[in-house]
């Protein structure tokens, strides 16, 4: 089991598992009546035919911590420019194997607070059985202060860990690589 800092997102796992024995579910099976307590943090992401990804679904959590609305956005309207490549191709490695991946970051809210969340990511299929989307939910595990700049933006990460759901994982998945050094506490400052 992974290294769960939050009840929602090892429940979210444990009903992500239930759908087809821990193989990967097909999407239709992603139930949102069955999970609806959870959905409210949660998105899906899927891949878009012409190229990059887009928001599917996001729940109003998401919508309240990013700002505004993003379903039916590009990914990349949401992060920063720099973040990109590393985004897109983390998102490919994982529907590739397909694997799991449980991250915390330090994030800057829309409002402008610093805030320690865990975001557990699992893939979904799609109707030939490729993966192609990406459900994720994230806890808020705690606030703290205000940090420089504006509207959201992700940071430090300070946990990672992939999840092998059966087909292994990445050996070099950029997703793991950061800027700067990660770090271990949540402390001041967060920059």
């Amino acid at each position: 089991m992974p290294d769960f800092r939050d009840g929602r997102s090892a429940a979210v796992f444990k009903f992500w598992l239930s759908l087809n024995a821990g193989n990967v579910p097909h999407y239709k099976d992603w139930d949102p009546v069955k999970i609806h307590k959870f959905m409210r943090d949660s998105f899906i992401v899927q891949r878009h035919m012409e190229g990059g990804y887009f928001y599917r679904f996001a729940g109003t959590g998401v919508g309240e911590f990013l700002g505004k609305e993003v379903t039916g956005l590009a990914l990349d309207a949401m992060l920063q420019p720099r973040d990109w490549h590393r985004a897109h191709a983390s998102i490919d490695d994982l529907l590739s194997f397909p694997c799991g991946v449980l991250l915390r970051n330090i994030t800057r809210t829309a409002t402008g607070r610093m805030a320690r969340v865990e975001f557990l990511i699992l893939p979904l299929a799609a109707d030939h059985d490729a993966c192609d989307r990406i459900v994720v939910h994230m806890s808020v595990l705690e606030t703290r202060g205000y940090g420089a700049g504006g509207g959201p933006e992700f940071g430090s990460r300070i946990y990672l860990e992939w999840i092998d759901l059966g087909a292994g994982v990445p050996d070099d998945a950029i997703i793991a690589e950061g800027e700067g050094e990660p770090v271990s506490e949540f402390s001041p400052p967060l920059r």
